[in-house]
């Protein structure tokens, strides 16, 4: 796998004067619901395990170009962050972080739903819920401060 065209768009980023940069790997493609949807053989809504696979093996290409990219972009500092496991720790235990419903939407038909925080997903494709998007930016929040500091 060839992430080149990533590489560039930081070359242009480190021209620009960024030194310190966070690179977001990809979340479990198979854990969400348009996926789970499009495969109509995918009656009880399980993460699809071929899908997850696809980005597991692409985050960790990601990782391991990363020290390469650090090392041609002089005084650079460049951070991993993982998506993949915090929201599939979300699929597979939803109570621990207050979820009811993880494998389908809280926006039905384009209507705003009351109780939007028992969701991990807002919609039928790729958006997380409100109630996601704040326990994965504390996370690396978390993440990019220890970073910063080291």
């Amino acid at each position: 796998m060839d992430l080149g065209y990533k590489s560039e768009a930081y070359l242009e980023l480190y021209s620009l004067g960024c030194r310190n940069i966070v690179i977001g790997g990809l979340p479990p493609i198979g854990c969400l619901p348009i996926q789970m949807t499009a495969k109509f053989r995918n009656i009880f809504r399980f993460c699809l395990e071929q899908e997850n696979k696809d980005s597991v093996v692409y985050n960790q290409k990601l990782q391991k170009q990363i020290p390469q990219m650090q090392a041609s972009l002089t005084g650079s500092k460049i951070l991993y962050s993982d998506i993949y496991n915090p929201i599939y720790d979300m699929m597979q235990n939803p109570g621990k972080y207050g979820f009811l419903e993880t494998s389908f939407m809280c926006n039905v038909l384009s209507q705003t739903c009351d109780n939007h925080s028992e969701f991990l997903f807002f919609d039928s494709s790729i958006h997380p819920s409100e109630a996601t998007y704040n326990y994965i930016g504390d996370l690396l929040d978390t993440q990019i401060r220890e970073w910063i500091a080291a």
